[in-house]
């Protein structure tokens, strides 16, 4: 009875740590950086990132809170409407409520919040590859009086985190290029 109750001592002390380990989002982002304007690096996932084209603003770790964090932003929110983006990759904790949840959950329920707030689903919880890793992808569109903007989001697990990115153009073309990460993201 001892052995039993020191194990299950052993493994809530594991378990704990784990989740303590999970939600250092200080760490994950103090460990990306911009190298140059037209590249992102982040060690501990072991990516790099080539960013769209132009920017016109830059922002590194813009929110770093106990379970998310935004790791960078590349905006171009200047000029010509096919040239506008928003380009941003996150990382959230793998847990919600006390319970991990998957990629296809996270995502679906992003979408979801999106649909609540007014965007129209053109795709939901596709399973793509890039750079050799599976993501999960859902596209929306925001269609309004005053303006139309199209929505995709990109996410897998990783190292107990989910990471990726949300992606926001003026066309269905730019978001196109701009989902287009193949041979633009690498991981180590």
């Amino acid at each position: 009875m001892m052995v039993l109750l020191s194990l299950i001592g052993l493994f809530a002390l594991f378990m704990e740590a784990q989740n303590r380990e999970q939600f250092d989002m200080k760490a994950v982002a103090a460990a990306g950086h911009f190298n140059g304007s037209s590249e992102y690096e982040n060690s501990y996932f072991g990516v790099t990132v080539r960013l769209p084209e132009p920017n016109t603003r830059l922002v590194l770790n813009g929110l770093v809170a106990e379970n998310r964090a935004t790791l960078m932003e590349a905006v171009n929110d200047q000029g010509d409407i096919e040239q506008r983006h928003n380009f941003v990759m996150v990382a959230h904790s793998a847990y919600f409520s006390g319970h991990a949840v998957s990629t296809e959950e996270f995502v679906r329920g992003a979408r979801e919040q999106l649909e609540h707030e007014g965007l129209r689903t053109i795709r939901s919880e596709a399973t793509i590859r890039l750079a050799g890793q599976t993501f999960v992808e859902s596209d929306l569109k925001k269609d309004s009086k005053d303006e139309t903007y199209y929505k995709a989001i990109i996410f897998t697990r990783m190292k107990g985190y989910i990471f990726g990115f949300w992606m926001e153009a003026s066309t269905k073309e730019q978001l196109e290029k701009a989902t287009n990460l193949e041979g633009r993201i690498h991981f180590r």
